[in-house]
Formats: C-alpha cells, sequence, structure tokens
C-alpha cells in the first residue's frame, strides 16, 4: 500500500470511529433508562458499540505508526478494555442481563488483540 492510501485510509479510520463512538454517545444521552432497563442491560449493547468506535479510531491513529497488525491488536485491545470499563461501570450502577454479555465478549476483543501483540 502507498503512504498515500496508508494515510487515507488511516484518516477513514479515526474519522469513522469517532463518528459511530459519538453517534452512540447521543443515543445513550437521548435515552431515558429506567432502572428495569438498566436491571436487563440494555445500555450495555450501546456502550460495546462506543467500544468497538473507540477501538477503530485507535487503530487507525496507530496505522500511520505501526504495521497493520500492530495497529489492529491496539485497537482490539483498546476496544476490549473500554468495553470491560464500561461494564463495570454499569454493573455498579445495578445492570445485569445483557451487562454480563457484554462482559463476556468483551474477552475476545482482548484475547484476539493479546494474541496479534505476541506475533
Amino acid at each position: 500500500m502507498t503512504r498515500s492510501g496508508r494515510t487515507a485510509l488511516a484518516i477513514l479510520l479515526v474519522v469513522g470511529g469517532l463518528a459511530f463512538t459519538f453517534f452512540f454517545v447521543g443515543v445513550v444521552g437521548i435515552a431515558d433508562c429506567s432502572d428495569v432497563c438498566l436491571e436487563r442491560g440494555e445500555p450495555a449493547v450501546a456502550w460495546a458499540l462506543m467500544a468497538a468506535g473507540l477501538g477503530v479510531a485507535a487503530a487507525g491513529a496507530l496505522l500511520l505508526r505501526a504495521s497493520g497488525t500492530r495497529a489492529a491488536s491496539w485497537g482490539l485491545l483498546v476496544a476490549g478494555a473500554a468495553n470491560v470499563l464500561a461494564v463495570a461501570w454499569l454493573l455498579a450502577r445495578g445492570g445485569g442481563g445483557w451487562t454480563w454479555w457484554s462482559l463476556a465478549l468483551s474477552l475476545v476483543p482482548l484475547g484476539l488483540g493479546a494474541y496479534l501483540r505476541s506475533r
């Protein structure tokens, strides 16, 4: 891939990832989640998608300086860690249901990111 193509892809990933993240920040900000909603873990899906957007943006930012595999591994680690933090916050507020599934699924990008970092 040429340098200009790599730069364009990196910018696209950063802008796209941040736009995706901020869209779901708006969804969570607008949504009126009652105690029953929180107990079912409904906000966990939006928080997981926000974390995925942050991971894409992180991978795009690192694509300028690192190899594709290294950028992808850090993007996965950022997405997984951000989701674990969001789930911990939701669980502290009394979340359940989908929150536990979100925690379990956040282990996938963490594990894959750690595997790619070890290669």
